[in-house]
């Protein structure tokens, strides 16, 4: 999936603009950069921070910071 409900009750995102996008219940988006990447799924992992795919040339798998 592309989005999902994080535990901190925001909405996050892996958008097409390079970016990890929270928004909140409020609407108000945020954007956090993968500069360079292309993140794809997205999904809560268990330690309760966002992990994502990242199908830039480097195939990986990153983890957000953005969630303590």
């Amino acid at each position: 999936s592309n989005i999902t409900t994080g535990p901190d009750g925001n909405l996050w995102y892996a958008s097409n603009e390079a970016a990890i996008v929270r928004v909140t219940p409020s609407g108000v988006a945020t954007l956090f950069p993968t500069k360079p990447g292309q993140p794809n799924g997205i999904a809560v992992g268990p330690d309760g921070r966002i992990w994502f795919t990242d199908l830039s040339t480097t195939n990986a798998i990153g983890r957000s910071r953005f969630i303590p």
